[in-house]
């Protein structure tokens, strides 16, 4: 799969990178039958015309929402609102996810250079995302999205494709200039959830369990634990001949909860390598460290 990611420097970027998205019809579907082939009457696949390749089986029923017109869309409704944006968009031929903050808006207090407030929408046209979205930050002092999902109540909207193309895109535009307004009033109520999260800390030993229970891969819980000062050092295992790491660190030493959800958000920001399941993965434990105080953590990764 090409993975391309487009820088936003303006409002007309997205409507100009929008243009060039792939485009995708549905054509008649078949599946071999002894010898021959034979047409499925309830299903259609989603063929991808500029890779010229099949995107996914659906059903008939499907409304296919063309990623270019979703895009262009949500340009129309920042266009409405009066509202510049920058950020990037990342096309994986399918599937397209746009992260942007908004210009001139008021920057949330970190104790450092300030977070910048914005949304992510995704949309794709093989059925695995409907369209979607999220408010979304950006921290200034080390560069690092913030996917807020489901913490705050306004934070997240759904809209699974049916109907009238033509319908659907004047209620895309409509739902996401009423999300962006509320996005925009809720910038207290991320102070206040940021606020909490800066106050609260545990000792290492509570946070590696925690970190083993929530970071499946030990490259990156290897990542991580650098990031939140622990020291890692590579070992071979005697069984098995592998390379593993062992954290050093004081057990009792104190760690803070919003050191390690940056810490797992600045992997998610800068690491070009990853894989869109890790991210996924990580994205997710992000959310359980940034919503739960560590008390609540130890009760469900520590002492379950």
């Amino acid at each position: 799969m090409d993975r391309v990611i487009h820088e936003i420097k303006s409002i007309g970027d997205i409507q100009t990178i929008s243009k060039g998205l792939d485009e995708h019809i549905k054509i008649d579907s078949f599946m071999q039958k002894g010898k021959e082939f034979v047409n499925v009457p309830n299903h259609k696949f989603i063929w991808n015309i500029q890779k010229e390749r099949i995107a996914n089986s659906v059903s008939k029923n499907f409304q296919l929402i063309q990623n270019r017109e979703v895009f262009s869309t949500v340009h129309n409704a920042l266009k409405n609102l009066n509202l510049d944006v920058k950020g990037r968009l990342d096309d994986m031929e399918d599937t397209v996810r746009m992260d942007i903050m908004f210009k001139d808006q008021k920057l949330i207090n970190d104790g450092e250079k300030g977070i910048e407030l914005g949304i992510r929408v995704a949309n794709s046209n093989n059925k695995k995302s409907s369209f979607k979205l999220e408010m979304y930050a950006f921290r200034m002092v080390c560069l690092n999205g913030m996917t807020i999902g489901n913490l705050i109540p306004e934070a997240r909207e759904v809209q699974i494709h049916f109907g009238n193309e033509k319908i659907m895109l004047d209620h895309i535009e409509k739902m996401t200039e009423k999300f962006i307004k509320k996005v925009i009033n809720s910038s207290d109520k991320l102070q206040q959830l940021v606020n909490i999260v800066m106050k609260d800390s545990t000792e290492w030993e509570m946070v590696k369990i925690i970190m083993e229970k929530l970071i499946m891969s030990r490259k990156y819980m290897k990542s991580i634990a650098e990031k939140i000062g622990v020291d890692v050092v590579e070992v071979i295992d005697k069984e098995t001949n592998k390379i593993k790491y062992e954290f050093v660190c004081d057990a009792k030493q104190s760690i803070n909860r919003w050191d390690l959800y940056n810490a797992i958000t600045n992997v998610i920001s800068h690491d070009e390598q990853l894989k869109p399941t890790a991210q996924k993965q990580l994205e997710n434990s992000s959310r359980i460290i940034l919503k739960n105080p560590f008390r609540v953590l130890e009760e469900l990764y520590v002492k379950a």
